[in-house]
């Protein structure tokens, strides 16, 4: 079972809204994905893909995350959209989802890096083990970091893409934090 929630917390406490939601989830087997309120999955057999991933790869990796258009994260940022990082095509981002998922549906590439918070996926016990920081803008990476250092392993899902708004239309977005704060 998969849990999908887009947590908020009006005080900007990201890791407790994170925390609140995790909770909800009945089994520590249950698998939860967290996204920002600003990702879009662009194909409606997402989810299923990310079920059939995380089947496949869930006894071998404890956070997923997957790529996208608008993230700091190169490693998360699909390739076919690195150069054009402004574009806002919505049925050119869905071709780039179609093709993906066509190509790479099951695949994951594993990782040293952190998984970045627009789309986390792992069990409720990892996350029991592992809770997010209250009151951090680092949660995300705070929490793959204390799954990391207990021997867990990070991968990204090839074959999914979702589209991300990460601040669009502010002049320097990764550096943009004010609606965080």
């Amino acid at each position: 079972m998969i849990y999908y929630f887009s947590p908020f917390d009006s005080e900007k406490n990201i890791g407790r809204s994170h925390n609140r939601h995790c909770e909800i989830a009945p089994n520590g087997d249950d698998w939860i994905c967290i996204t920002d309120s600003d990702v879009l999955f662009l194909l409606p057999d997402t989810k299923k893909q990310i079920e059939d991933v995380v089947r496949k790869h869930g006894n071998y990796y404890q956070v997923f995350g997957c790529l996208t258009n608008r993230i700091a994260s190169e490693h998360q940022r699909c390739i076919d959209i690195r150069g054009n990082f402004h574009e806002t095509n919505i049925m050119m981002h869905k071709a780039i989802a179609l093709k993906l998922q066509a190509l790479k549906y099951d695949e994951v590439k594993g990782t040293e890096i952190n998984i970045a918070g627009f789309l986390m996926i792992f069990q409720k016990k990892t996350w029991e083990k592992h809770r997010f920081s209250d009151n951090s803008l680092r949660f995300d990476s705070e929490f793959t970091d204390k799954v990391k250092a207990d021997g867990g392993k990070l991968a990204v899902m090839q074959g999914v893409y979702v589209f991300h708004d990460y601040r669009l239309g502010h002049e320097n977005p990764m550096y943009y934090i004010d609606h965080l704060k």
